[in-house]
């Protein structure tokens, strides 16, 4: 790269833009899950990065073995909320996830079909699609389980259909995937799909 201060500072200007406008979509994206969950009852209980480690913290030097990417941690995360009536699971109860990739290409399973090895580079990476994976678990009958053990003996979910998919005697499913832009355009044609997916008979759908 050139040492120029006039390259540079075209380059700390387009940073300055960026980071702004990344603001600025958060602030039109974030509100927009909310407004979904809430529309089915649910409420926020984590995120996270689901491709990268969080930004290193106080103490950690962000260059001991981090990526940078772990510095733009919206870039690919999940958000999960829930309805649950607390304790072990019961029938109704929900678990509602998010996982929003800016680009898809930064998956894991992409990374490798591109034959990416280590930390991608940004200016290299194929550009990929921006979607929202909305994933849906739902309780059919009380367990002895809290609603998480049920969902991890059973986390695998494909893509696709639209209705209900039976994963086990107590737990169904429905995997979503939406277009970035369509999604945060219209959040309220997402919610009122999943409301109407939620008012639907529990164990309902086809078995795996």
């Amino acid at each position: 790269m050139s040492t120029s201060p006039e390259k540079f500072t075209n380059l700390v200007e387009q940073v300055q833009i960026a980071h702004r406008l990344c603001v600025g979509f958060y602030q039109r994206l974030l509100p927009g899950v909310d407004e979904i969950a809430r529309a089915i009852d649910c409420v926020f209980r984590s995120w996270g990065p689901i491709e990268t480690s969080r930004p290193a913290s106080r103490s950690t030097s962000p260059t001991n073995n981090k990526w940078a990417w772990d510095l733009v941690p919206m870039f690919a995360t999940q958000f999960d909320y829930a309805r649950e009536s607390g304790g072990t699971a019961r029938a109704g109860d929900l678990m509602l996830s998010f996982v929003i990739y800016i680009d898809e290409n930064f998956s894991k399973k992409r990374r490798v079909e591109l034959n990416v090895r280590g930390q991608p580079d940004p200016i290299k990476l194929e550009r990929g699609d921006a979607t929202v994976q909305v994933r849906l678990f739902r309780c059919t009958a009380d367990s002895n389980k809290t609603l998480d053990s049920l969902i991890e003996d059973e986390i695998q979910v494909q893509t696709g259909g639209t209705g209900w998919l039976r994963l086990s005697d107590k737990l169904e499913a429905v995997h979503l995937r939406y277009a970035l832009a369509n999604f945060i355009a219209d959040t309220d044609k997402v919610a009122s799909e999943l409301k109407t997916l939620v008012g639907g008979p529990p164990d309902a759908g086809q078995t795996r």
